[in-house]
């Protein structure tokens, strides 16, 4: 079972290619660069993995929650990828990814993405061999966020946003000892890979029309300033 897993779900783009294991993985910050760029990216992971786009037997997504243009960028390549060769798909939380890259872990893992407007995309997992939600992701205020983690004496912070609000969420959590690991910040789509083919052994499938990003609120776009005819 070969896999094609991309993320766009943050400032990083990462791609991978599986068959039971990694083959090869491509992540990089690329802000902004995500629809400039994920066309070369592929055919590199491609081309290292030494397959096509045909011997492709699944395309797995990280769907969100995250960065509204990125999802975007993600869910718009997948489903022409998928009008071309006909794959099946396979979608993964983001958040749900990113803590698992810290599993197993002996303590309670939190991971969080910037949501704006004093909010955050957060999500709790229990320690354990795997990570089995507490909180599924949400959209949730930053403080009561907070007064959810403050019921634990240690918990890991993840995500691309988890130093950016490590300093708030202390404040409010009181004694919770708040951690934050190595390589806190860096998706990997080789995770996700794996968690879809786990999810493709179920037969845990989205049709392409089906497929939208997880953005947990409505998009509201700011209006345009016009400038005054004289």
């Amino acid at each position: 079972m070969i896999i094609l897993a991309i993320d766009t779900s943050t400032d990083f783009l990462s791609v991978a290619v599986r068959n039971g294991e990694t083959i090869f993985e491509l992540t990089a910050f690329v802000p902004k660069r995500h629809s400039e760029l994920l066309d070369e990216f592929l055919k590199i992971a491609l081309e290292k993995s030494n397959i096509s786009a045909s011997d492709v037997d699944i395309i797995a997504l990280a769907i969100g929650p995250g960065s509204y243009t990125g999802l975007r960028v993600g869910v718009a390549f997948v489903q022409g990828f998928c009008s071309v060769f006909e794959k099946k798909i396979v979608i993964v939380d983001s958040l749900y990814a990113m803590a698992s890259k810290f599993y197993p872990s002996e303590i309670p893992v939190a991971a969080v993405y910037d949501a704006r407007a004093g909010h955050i995309y957060g999500a709790i997992f229990g320690a354990g061999e795997m990570p089995e939600p507490i909180m599924q992701s949400s959209r949730i205020k930053l403080d009561e966020f907070a007064k959810k983690i403050s019921s634990y004496k240690k918990i890991l912070l993840v995500g691309f946003d988890a130093k950016k609000f490590a300093d708030d969420l202390q404040k409010i959590a009181g004694e919770t000892e708040i951690i934050i690991p190595q390589d806190f910040r860096r998706p990997s789509a080789s995770v996700v890979s794996a968690i879809a083919e786990a999810k493709a052994q179920v037969g845990d499938f989205v049709a392409p029309e089906n497929l939208e990003p997880k953005y947990l609120h409505n998009f509201v776009p700011g209006k345009r300033k016009r400038k005054k005819l004289l």
